[in-house]
C-alpha cells in the first residue's frame, strides 16, 4: 500500500528534482565565487574544441562551450550550469532504476537520496569531470538493468552509447564493463553464452563511440593516458596507511556519514543479498569500484571522488537495505543532515555571507584570481607585452579573467623552455611566435637567473602577496625564442 502513496509517484520525485536543481540553480546564478583553476582551465579548452585534452577526455569542454553559447556569455553561472542540470538528471534515473528493480517507494528515497548527497551537493556547484561522468554512469546503469531481461538489443545498444559518452567524459567509465561481467557471472540465470556476447557488442559500440580520444591520444603521443597512469600508479611501490584513512575519511563526505555505515554493515550480508537478482546486480555495480578506489589509496593516494560512480548503485543498496531493515528513521535523519548541509553551501556561496564576514570561506582557493588585478596594472604599464607564467593554474585562470566578447586583448602563455609537458598549455605551446616581444612574467620562483639567457634584458617590477602566496612580476625585454 505504501508503493502507491502520493508522494512515491513519478510526478512528485519530478517536482523534488526539480525544486532542489532550481535552488541549485538559483544559487550558482546570485554567486559572487570565481572559477576555480581547474574550471579556468576547462573553459580555456572550450575555446578550443577538440576530442581529447592533456588531462581529461573532451566532454567537459563540449559541456562548457554548449551552455555558454545558450547563456550568450562566459560568466561563471553559463561555464558551471550543466552541473546542477546533470545532477538532477542523475537522480531521475536513479528514481527509475530502483523503481524497476524494486518498487516506487524505493525509487523515491534512492532519488531524493543520491540528489542530496553531500558530494552531489559539492559537484552541483562546480564544473568539472563528475557531473558527466555521473549521468552517464548512470544512464548505462539505467540500461543495463533493463537489457539482460528484454527480448531486445536495443537496451544493450543504449548501454554501449551511454558507456562510450561517459568514456568521453571521463576514463572511469571503463569500469562500468567489469561491473557488468561480474554481475552476469554471479547471477546463474545469465550465465550464459548470449548475455557475453551483447555485452561484448556493447562494449565494441563504446570503443567506436570513445575512438575519436584514442586518435587524438594517439596523436599527442597519449598524453592523457600517461597522465591517467601517474596519477593512478604513480606511487605503486609505497604502501601508505595515512592515504587509506584519508581515502575512508573523504567517503564520509561523498556518501554522508549514516549511509557510509549502514553500506558498511549491509556488506556483512552481501552472501544473501547475492542470492536475489537485485542484490547480485546492485553489489558489482557498488563495490568494483570501492575496492579498485581502495587499493589505488593504500597504495598510491586515491582522490574521494575517484569512487563517485560506485554510489549510484549505492543509494540504492543501502535505501533498500534500511527499508527492509525499518529503519526508515536514519533515512529521514540523514536526509535531514544532507538538507543541513546543502543550505550551508548555499548560504556560503552566496554573496550575503561576504556582507556578514567581509570574507569568502573559499579565498584561500581565489589565490589565483587575486593575480588578475596586479597582471592588468603591469600589462598597463608594460603595454604590447605578452602575460606569461610558469605555472598551468595561472595561466587558465588569467586567460579567463582577461578574455573579452572579441576574445583576448593581448597572449597568455605558459613558460616551458624545457620542453616536458606538464599541462595542455605544454601541448600546444606556441610561446615561439612572440620572439623579439616583450613579456609580463609571473612567478613564485625566488629568482630566475635560468630565463635570463633567453630575453635581452630582465627588470622586476612587483612582488604581489595573493592569499599568502608570494608572486614576482617582471618585464622581460626582448625574447629570443627556446
Amino acid at each position: 500500500m505504501n508503493d502507491k502513496l502520493r508522494i512515491y509517484q513519478p510526478g512528485a520525485i519530478l517536482t523534488l528534482v526539480f525544486i532542489i536543481t532550481a535552488i541549485r540553480i538559483a544559487a550558482l546564478y546570485i554567486s559572487t565565487t570565481d572559477l576555480f583553476f581547474d574550471e579556468a582551465q576547462y573553459w580555456t579548452w572550450s575555446k578550443a574544441l577538440s576530442f581529447g585534452y592533456f588531462s581529461k577526455p573532451p566532454m567537459v569542454a563540449w559541456l562548457i562551450s554548449a551552455t555558454t553559447e545558450i547563456c550568450s556569455g562566459d560568466s561563471p553561472f553559463c561555464v558551471r550550469l550543466s552541473a546542477p542540470l546533470l545532477h538532477g538528471l542523475t537522480a531521475l534515473l536513479v528514481y527509475y532504476t530502483a523503481r524497476d528493480l524494486y518498487d516506487r517507494r524505493t525509487g523515491f528515497w534512492s532519488a531524493i537520496t543520491y540528489l542530496t548527497l553531500p558530494g552531489v551537493t559539492l559537484s552541483s556547484f562546480f564544473i568539472s569531470t563528475d557531473a558527466p561522468l555521473m549521468f552517464f554512469w548512470a544512464l548505462a546503469f539505467r540500461c543495463f538493468v533493463k537489457a539482460p531481461e528484454s527480448d531486445s538489443d536495443k537496451w544493450w545498444l543504449l548501454t554501449g552509447l551511454a558507456v562510450g559518452l561517459g568514456m568521453l567524459s571521463k576514463y572511469t567509465l571503463a569500469v562500468f564493463f567489469i561491473a557488468a561481467a561480474m554481475y552476469l557471472l554471479l547471477h546463474k540465470p545469465h550465465r550464459k553464452l548470449r548475455p557475453f556476447i551483447h555485452l561484448t557488442i556493447a562494449g565494441m559500440l563504446a570503443a567506436l563511440i570513445f575512438f575519436p580520444n584514442l586518435y587524438w591520444n594517439a596523436m599527442h603521443h597519449f598524453v592523457s593516458f600517461q597522465h591517467t597512469n601517474e596519477n593512478v600508479l604513480g606511487n605503486m611501490d609505497r604502501f601508505q596507511i595515512r592515504k587509506l584513512l584519508e581515502f575512508l575519511v573523504g567517503q564520509l563526505f561523498v556518501f554522508g556519514p549514516i549511509l557510509l555505515i549502514a553500506l558498511g554493515t549491509m556488506a556483512a550480508s552481501i552472501p544473501r543479498y547475492l542470492k536475489e537478482q537485485q542484490g547480485a546486480m546492485l553489489i558489482p555495480f557498488t563495490f568494483v569500484l570501492l575496492i579498485i578506489a581502495i587499493i589505488i589509496s593504500f597504495s598510491s593516494g586515491a582522490q574521494a571522488h575517484w569512487a563517485a560512480p560506485a554510489y549510484i548503485a549505492g543509494s540504492i543498496l543501502t535505501v533498500r537495505f534500511l527499508l527492509l531493515s525499518k529503519q526508515t528513521h536514519l533515512l529521514r535523519l540523514s536526509l535531514g543532515i544532507h538538507i543541513a548541509v546543502m543550505c550551508l553551501f548555499l548560504f556560503a556561496t552566496s554573496p550575503y555571507l561576504g556582507e556578514i564576514t567581509s570574507r569568502s570561506p573559499f579565498a584561500r582557493l581565489q589565490t589565483w584570481n587575486m593575480l588578475a588585478t596586479p597582471a592588468a596594472q603591469a600589462l598597463t604599464e608594460h603595454p604590447g607585452s605578452v602575460l606569461v607564467s610558469d605555472e598551468r593554474k595561472a595561466v587558465a585562470t588569467l586567460m579567463y579573467r582577461f578574455h573579452t566578447k572579441e576574445g583576448m586583448p593581448y597572449p597568455v602563455m605558459k613558460w616551458n623552455p624545457g620542453g616536458k609537458i606538464h599541462d595542455h598549455y605544454d601541448l600546444m605551446n606556441t610561446i615561439n611566435l612572440y620572439r623579439d616581444r616583450d613579456f609580463v612574467f609571473i612567478t613564485r620562483a625566488a629568482e630566475i637567473t635560468a630565463i635570463t639567457p633567453y630575453f635581452v634584458s630582465v627588470e622586476k617590477i612587483r612582488e604581489v602577496n595573493a592569499a599568502g602566496k608570494i608572486f614576482t612580476l617582471y618585464s622581460l625585454h626582448g625574447f629570443k625564442g627556446y
